[in-house]
């Protein structure tokens, strides 16, 4: 169990409680006492003078512990552990579902990316469990991939998985994999509280990109057909989506190639070949040059003719190449777009 105070200042004003005692203690004079005959029927016994020190130390204790409470209330007290866990909330099985898009590895340098800070506030998640919670890890990638084939209620082993986690290259499938982490917890949940966790840059290419919001409609009626069909079954439990922050998003231009498009697919020995397809791009500056795009061809790679700059901020272009091959059998044919140097936000 720890306690963290945020508000140190105030904290550290409670050393001022301490004045008054001392002062007290200080300023205290030491009187000439005189005795005269009557006195004798008026001084207190030495029982009561005792009884009356006692009471006006413990009002000086209730006086001073009252202003103390005060402070460290200001101070905000943060305490953590699984004793504080277990006491404060019930159990939970909660599956943490990280964004599998290459997306997330984009960073300038000055911020963690995407995937680090993903990456971090699951660890802080694990800090906090009880022991009793237990948690199942999904990375949204196509397919989606469990990281986990059961449940865990051990931090450790998950830190090490996490630890241990490649960055991601991919595309995400994010319908899929919330679908399969719902049917996860249908099936295996046993916590009265379930909770899904999306932890994403909430890019809008397998976000909110159009084919996306067709399977996220189609996903929403599904689970609304499954909750209508179990009410009054007390074993079924919906679990709670929650969508964290992980910081501020780092955008740079962004470059992608639509499909690789050919008249036919069969073609004869040194017979000509045209292949299309669309270079897309978004938040093109100005003064950026071109990128480079390259046709990766069975026996040559070749660089497409593009001009000097891209105009517009956002804008496609369309490619054409023509090929011939000169051997038999099955040709794999590809394009590729690189950005120019400086211009990337992502790794190579």
């Amino acid at each position: 169990m720890s306690i963290a105070f945020p508000n140190l200042a105030l904290l550290a004003l409670t050393a001022a409680l301490a004045i008054p005692p001392l002062i007290h203690l200080l300023s205290r004079r030491r009187h000439e006492v005189v005795d005269w005959g009557a006195m004798q029927f008026l001084s207190a016994s030495p029982r009561r003078r005792r009884r009356f020190m006692i009471e006006e130390v413990l009002l000086l204790a209730l006086r001073w512990l009252l202003i103390a409470a005060l402070f460290l209330a200001f101070a905000d007290p943060k305490v953590s552990g699984p004793l504080i866990a277990d006491w404060k909330r019930p159990p939970r099985d909660t599956v943490l579902i990280l964004d599998g898009s290459y997306s997330m590895q984009s960073s300038d340098g000055a911020v963690p990316s995407p995937w680090e800070a993903a990456r971090h506030w699951c660890r802080a998640r694990l800090a906090e469990a009880s022991t009793d919670d237990r948690v199942a890890v999904l990375v949204a990638s196509q397919p989606p991939e469990w990281l986990t084939e059961r449940w865990h209620g051990d931090p450790e082993a998950l830190r090490d998985v996490l630890a241990n986690l490649p960055p991601p290259t991919g595309n995400a499938d994010w319908p899929r994999a919330v679908a399969d982490a719902w049917d996860f917890l249908r099936q295996t949940g046993r916590a009265a509280r379930r909770e899904l966790v999306l932890l994403t840059d909430q890019r809008r290419f397998g976000w909110t990109d159009p084919a996306t919001l067709h399977q996220w409609r189609a996903l929403a009626r599904r689970f609304q057909h499954e909750r209508d069909a179990a009410k009054g079954d007390a074993a079924f439990v919906a679990p709670t989506l929650y969508l964290p922050n992980l910081g501020d998003r780092v955008d740079g231009p962004n470059l992608w190639l639509g499909p690789l498009q050919a008249p036919r697919t069969l073609v004869g020995l040194g017979q000509r070949l045209r292949l299309t397809t669309e270079l897309h791009w978004t938040k093109q500056t100005p003064a950026a040059p071109a990128p480079t795009v390259r046709a990766m061809l069975a026996d040559e790679v070749r660089r497409l003719t593009l001009p000097a700059k891209l105009e517009g901020a956002t804008g496609r272009l369309r490619l054409s190449f023509e090929h011939r091959f000169t051997t038999l059998g099955v040709h794999l044919v590809g394009v590729v777009v690189e950005p120019p140097p400086g211009h990337d936000v992502l790794p190579a």
